[in-house]
């Protein structure tokens, strides 16, 4: 965390005093259009002093930095949210978006320190809760308190004020407008995104189109998707790790969230819990596998059931088999018993519940031998595999070559080129030939 030397604490202004520093600087012949979802609004700009403003704590680029605060300090979830006007959480804010203000993938403290000068107005609202800006707002006065007389003009800042009737939807589309955008300097994190999705839905109540609308997104089922990789992400954090909101642990895990949504998305129901244990534990362990993550997605997808098939005999563990409840069985007598085959849980008519497995995976004591064994299992197949095709090449070199001969038409050929068309066929048909007198002397097993 990057050190600061502003004091945030010292200087902070009550909401009356911001209220009154902003109202009383407000002139009608500077003005800035601000597009909000659903109006274009013409909003003064003023210049006020640079502790008339604070930090906005409903900020998506914070929202993980705040939840592992609130982890570390046993805080309770809303401590942020409920402690705007706090002159202590203002400091911890300050200190988030300052060490945000140095990230090299937008170094806005760099360039500030550099050109010395605010080039763009920050957005504000009418009480100086800045809603667009607030890295800029901490490198800036950071910088005047490192160096008060080079940095002199961040002393006043320039902003454009918001309307007192704008709504928490407006200001949340607004934000996703200026921030998540494409091509914006330091983009959101996968997770920060994700969280103020779950926010704007789930307790707003902002309509999909819209968040389609500002997001960008091609599909409005892309927010589910979103969503719902953002839940397989906490329940592995709190389930599988016992770590909730420990969300460095799956920063990197982007693609790996979004292959198994998928998977999940498509897979039938009653594999979803297996998988998905699977995933998880391969995940927790991802640091021994021989290769990425990613490499082993097909074994929670594709090849669950030929790879699970084999563990679940090699290890003994003992799995049931149930009569689906969706087969359609108006023909079925109630006196047929059935006889139902455990070794295959590919069968159309049952579906396997996978309980021991899951157990088998969550168990401590058997999951790094259970990850150990499964892809194990799963790059033997793919070995085997790999061979199989090795052994079909030549029948599809074969087949490839009879097509390619197949297309030749002497009747449109350059009449040019035909000694060299009699060389290659020539050639062809002597290593046709050599061939099938190879072919002649194999020994069908």
């Amino acid at each position: 965390m990057t050190q600061s030397k502003a004091n945030i604490i010292n200087n902070f202004l009550n909401m009356d005093d911001r209220i009154h520093n902003i109202s009383s600087r407000i002139k009608e012949n500077s003005t800035e259009l601000v597009h909000l979802a659903d109006r274009t609004v013409n909003v003064p700009v003023v210049s006020v002093p640079i502790y008339s403003l604070i930090y906005r704590m409903n900020n998506g680029r914070t929202a993980l930095d705040q939840k592992a605060f609130i982890l570390e300090n046993s805080k309770f979830d809303n401590f942020f949210s409920q402690g705007q006007e706090s002159p202590n959480l203002q400091h911890y804010q300050h200190a988030f978006l300052l060490n945000l203000a140095n990230d090299a993938r937008g170094d806005i403290f760099s360039e500030l320190k550099t050109v010395g000068e605010q080039r763009e107005n920050l957005i504000s609202t009418f009480d100086g809760v800045i809603v667009n800006g607030n890295r800029r707002l901490a490198a800036m006065r950071e910088l005047i308190a490192q160096s008060p007389s080079k940095y002199s003009s961040f002393n006043n800042i320039s902003i454009a004020v918001l309307p007192k009737d704008i709504t928490e939807q407006e200001i949340e589309l607004l934000e996703a407008e200026l921030q998540l955008k494409p091509n914006t300097k330091l983009d959101y994190d996968w997770l920060a995104q994700h969280i103020k999705l779950r926010y704007q839905t789930r307790e707003l109540n902002i309509p999909y189109e819209k968040i389609q609308e500002v997001y960008r997104y091609r599909n409005i089922s892309d927010i589910n998707k979103n969503l719902e990789q953002l839940a397989l992400a906490e329940e592995y954090l709190a389930n599988i790790l016992k770590d909730p909101f420990n969300y460095d642990e799956v920063f990197d895990k982007n693609q790996f969230f979004i292959d198994l949504q998928k998977i999940l998305r498509d897979c039938d129901s009653s594999e979803t819990e297996a998988r998905k244990t699977v995933a998880f534990t391969l995940a927790k362990h991802s640091e021994k596998l021989p290769g990425r993550l990613y490499d082993y997605n097909n074994i929670f997808g594709s090849d669950f059931t030929s790879v699970t098939d084999i563990l679940i005999e090699e290890e003994n563990i003992c799995v049931d088999t149930e009569i689906s409840p969706y087969i359609n069985t108006d023909n079925q007598q109630s006196d047929i018993s059935f006889f139902i085959d455990t070794s295959s849980a590919a069968s159309s008519n049952t579906v396997v519940n996978y309980e021991n497995l899951i157990d088998y995976f969550n168990s401590d004591d058997s999951q790094e031998k259970a990850v150990q064994k499964i892809t194990n299992i799963f790059n033997s197949q793919k070995e085997l595999q790999s061979e199989k095709q090795k052994g079909a090449l030549a029948l599809k070199c074969a087949e490839n070559a009879f097509r390619q001969l197949s297309n030749i038409d002497l009747s449109l050929m350059d009449i040019s080129t035909r000694d060299s068309v009699f060389g290659q066929l020539s050639s062809i048909a002597s290593l046709t030939n050599n061939l099938i007198s190879q072919l002649e002397q194999k020994v069908i097993k």
